[in-house]
């Protein structure tokens, strides 16, 4: 939610609460014994005072449970004890029934799908709640009803729009960290094709012509005599070193011909609000194959995804090294964890990718310890 809607949130409780705190200390202990016929008059003032450090505390408290309420929402994957605090918040609007609008308006942020649900029984609730303690049997009493009902499906549709408002945008945030990494990885795979092909010109024209004009050269050296001989050794001596430029212009293109893939990686981890998404790199051997780092990127893609979706961690790190045999993409978080993995889609389909690589998928989680996955991809022979 928004910074500015929650302040406004807390300041209604805070002064819709005020308003009501005021009244009840305008009355004293004289109107509390009128509410309460069987007080008597030794008892009042304590009375009084209890009630009125109870109605304090609990106004407190809903403030307090607002806030963490709508705190707890900045993540995907919100807290269980969600409903239980609304539920909690609900009570107290039987003490401070307008109080029931901010409750309506946090059931429409924070519940998602289940809000239509919750609004249906907070309105029986508060009916349930007035038909008990006033005559509702008045067509006033009918038109505050109607009335109120109506505040509660506002608050409820704002607070619904301010969720779906959320979660769009944030999806929207992945995908275009999504799009530029994969753009990243397409940029390097597009560069490094590039100089591949400058290299390979290179030396199969440029070089293969120095080289026959370095042995026409070294032939005319034998056979010239005189003044003519001086000349055509220099020649040749030039078309050597221009020789060994090119070889070593070709074998230095190749090597620094390769993709950023922890750069990609950088911007997927910095597009994530919640959880707090960490990213290192340690000694990566450079990958100059394009599938492979589009398989690992999208490893990361499915394992951020189901952090974020399914885990309730705050934390998750990745981690991507090298080592003699592969390069190794490591992932972790601190949320729940599972007693058994259960594959979907997602995870049959990193190993899918990973197998068709050539490389490994490993998974390790346990109840409260969070989920660790780890994939690894060869080098090519090549790079051995």
């Amino acid at each position: 939610m928004p910074p500015l809607f929650r302040a406004a949130g807390l300041l209604v409780i805070l002064i819709s609460g005020g308003v009501g705190l005021a009244s009840f200390f305008a009355g004293g202990p004289a109107g509390l014994a009128r509410q309460v016929p069987a007080l008597t008059p030794a008892k009042q003032d304590v009375a009084f005072a209890a009630l009125a450090f109870f109605l304090i505390a609990l106004l407190l408290l809903s403030g307090a449970l607002f806030w963490a309420c709508t705190a707890a929402r900045q993540s995907i994957s919100p807290s269980r004890w969600l409903p239980a605090a609304l539920i909690f918040q609900l009570l107290i609007g039987a003490f401070y029934t307008d109080l029931l609008f901010v409750v309506a308006c946090e059931a429409g942020y924070l519940l998602a799908g289940r809000s239509r649900l919750w609004m249906y029984g907070q309105a029986a609730f508060f009916l349930g709640f007035v038909l008990l303690t006033r005559a509702a049997s008045s067509p006033q009493a009918i038109l505050e009803l109607i009335q109120i009902f109506g505040w509660q499906m506002f608050a409820y549709a704002a607070g619904h729009l301010a969720g779906r408002e959320l979660q769009a945008r944030r999806s929207l945030a992945f995908a275009h960290a999504e799009l530029l990494a994969t753009q990243q990885v397409l940029a390097g795979a597009t560069r490094m094709n590039e100089r591949l092909h400058i290299a390979r010109e290179l030396h199969d024209t440029i070089g293969h012509h120095l080289a026959a004009l370095s042995l026409k050269l070294q032939l005319a050296a034998h056979h010239a005599a005189g003044a003519a001989a001086k000349p055509i050794q220099d020649a040749h001596l030039i078309a050597k070193l221009l020789l060994s430029d090119v070889r070593a212009t070709v074998s230095s293109m190749r090597e620094d011909s390769a993709i950023d893939l922890p750069q990609a990686l950088r911007i997927l981890c910095q597009a994530i609000e919640r959880p707090t998404v960490r990213f290192d790199s340690c000694d990566t051997t450079p990958l100059r194959d394009a599938s492979h780092a589009q398989v690992l990127l999208r490893c990361a893609q499915e394992a951020i995804t189901n952090t974020v979706r399914h885990s309730g961690a705050r934390t998750m790190h990745i981690f991507l090294r090298s080592t003699p045999a592969a390069l190794e993409l490591e992932m972790h978080d601190d949320g729940k964890g599972a007693a058994a993995i259960q594959p979907g889609n997602g995870l049959r389909g990193m190993r899918e990718r990973l197998h068709a690589a050539g490389g490994s998928l490993a998974i390790d989680t346990s109840p409260g310890k969070g989920m660790r996955i780890l994939a690894a991809i060869p080098h090519p022979q090549e790079l051995l």
